[in-house]
């Protein structure tokens, strides 16, 4: 809306009544003669703000018409990310979001060191440790793949949201949740017709296919020379 004095702010404002936002606590001006709302804050459980009809009526003056138009216009983004927040936190708890990611942490940290442990590794107890490794992999398998499934719900979210004009770091952050190290990608990534595997699990599948290759190579570099 364009730059108007206070007297003729009031004004206006008086004229848009009784079609204010409930949440509407005051319009003011800021240092640069710009009109600013100020609302309640929005829980994200409100009914979207949605526009009154009364604003496309011949008898509300164009200046009540256009206030109430970028204040229904900044209503609508409280309130979506409010409610985008409200929504992911719901369903971070939902899917037990933060207790998957450190099953999957645990997971592949006890891959990893299988894995390593075989550098030195006795002849006599390579089997034994090679047979820990595979059971270690596909845990972590399991655990990627329950990740996924919470993932994806998650990428939805943040989809839906897509609209708000917070990022999804910023969104975490207000919902409270550490997700600095969650794996998580675009809600497309889950749905796509084109991959057979889920993000994380494709990824761990490739370093487990990496493991392997090392151990075929371990294996046709030691095995006993038949003549």
């Amino acid at each position: 809306m364009t730059a108007i004095s206070l007297t003729d702010l009031a004004k206006t404002v008086e004229q848009g009544n009784p079609h204010h936002h409930p949440h509407l606590l005051k319009v003011t001006k800021n240092e640069y003669n710009r009109v600013v709302f100020e609302f309640k804050a929005f829980t994200g459980t409100e009914a979207e703000p949605e526009r009154p009809r009364a604003m496309w009526t011949d008898d509300m003056p164009e200046a009540a018409r256009d206030l109430l138009r970028d204040e229904y216009e900044t209503a609508y983004n409280l309130w979506n990310d409010a409610h985008y927040v409200r929504t992911l936190k719901t369903v971070v708890a939902e899917y037990s979001a933060s207790a998957k990611w450190a099953a999957y942490a645990e997971a592949r940290t006890a891959m990893t060191v299988a894995f390593t442990a075989l550098n030195t590794t006795p002849d006599n107890e390579w089997n034994a440790a090679v047979s820990r490794l595979a059971t270690a992999q596909e845990a972590a398998r399991e655990a990627a793949d329950t990740w996924d499934r919470a993932a994806r719900q998650i990428a939805a979210v943040h989809h839906d949201h897509s609209g708000s004009y917070l990022s999804w770091n910023e969104a975490y952050k207000r919902a409270g949740i550490d997700a600095t190290s969650w794996d998580v990608q675009d809600h497309y990534a889950y749905t796509s017709r084109y991959s057979t595997d889920t993000p994380l699990a494709e990824k761990l599948q490739d370093a487990i296919n990496e493991q392997r290759d090392h151990l075929r190579t371990v294996s046709s570099l030691t095995s006993p020379v038949r003549p």
